[in-house]
């Protein structure tokens, strides 16, 4: 199971237990998440960034934000084992010594297992790319970039390694192999923008978190992060100026997803149409 079905299971448990799933919410520590969010944003732009010292084959710069986004794989996986750490101290943890002095104990636990079981599946999805850039991985990839020789077909190559990064999924080489990855080089400065505005939608959600709109409050934080992902996907992912075989990938994935969601959400509101003869 991904992150995006367990988002999806986190809504349907938010209509279906909302007073429990606001008790529970409350025991979430918003700066620690928050502080780790904008360290992932931050991280983005070092990789959107080294995708195009690749581009222009720049090896020290290159070599730079390698070793920059494994500081701050360092860094998010240290605010990971704090939370982790204060939850086990206030006995959170779904499981023999989970604890719960509120109401309904065990669809409370519940939001705990969603929690822990979406944080393995991130780990070993998009954040455990950044504890890969934390390790011997990236300290080997940073070496070989900055030692490596000129030569024709590299410069290619290691564009392709980073696209295969930021697109989370792996493309064949041969499809790229008369077409550029980067239709064109696209300034510094955009990605400092597109940060910065990622940074402040960030924000507007952390505020969010402490006003109580009712039931808007669920809206605004999910267009607030569909917003995020637009932008994330367009520019931090190259989606925009690339080949049409990336805008073909991305609509396809997009597509998916909502098959898959349609298809969940249709079977948990149909439950109850058809009796159950016992």
């Amino acid at each position: 199971m991904d992150g995006r079905g367990l988002f999806l299971g986190y809504t349907i448990y938010r209509f279906t237990y909302g007073q429990v799933f606001v008790e529970t919410s409350r025991k979430l520590n918003v700066v620690l998440g928050g502080t780790n969010t904008a360290v992932l944003l931050i991280s983005s732009l070092l990789v959107a960034l080294a995708v195009r010292a690749a581009k222009l084959d720049q090896r020290r710069m290159l070599t730079g934000l390698l070793i920059g986004t494994a500081v701050l794989g360092c860094v998010f996986m240290s605010i990971k084992g704090v939370e982790y750490y204060n939850d086990y101290v206030d006995r959170l943890v779904p499981g023999r010594h989970f604890e719960w002095h509120g109401a309904d104990p065990p669809h409370a636990e519940l939001f705990f297992w969603i929690l822990f079981c979406h944080d393995r599946a991130s780990r070993n999805s998009c954040h455990c790319r950044h504890w890969d850039h934390a390790g011997v991985g990236a300290a080997c990839m940073a070496w070989k970039v900055f030692t490596r020789k000129s030569q024709p077909g590299r410069n290619h190559r290691t564009v392709l390694a980073f696209r295969r990064y930021c697109l989370g999924f792996y493309i064949s080489t041969f499809v790229f192999s008369g077409a550029p990855l980067m239709e064109k080089v696209v300034q510094p400065k955009v990605y400092v923008r597109t940060c910065i505005a990622l940074l402040a939608l960030l924000a507007l959600t952390w505020m969010i978190a402490y006003v109580n709109l009712g039931p808007f409050n669920l809206i605004v934080a999910l267009a607030v992060a569909i917003s995020k992902a637009i932008v994330i996907a367009l520019f931090f992912m190259h989606i925009k100026g690339s080949s049409r075989i990336l805008h073909l990938a991305a609509v396809a994935g997009v597509i998916w997803l909502l098959i898959m969601i349609s298809l969940t959400l249709g079977d948990y509101s149909t439950r109850g149409w058809v009796p159950l003869n016992h």
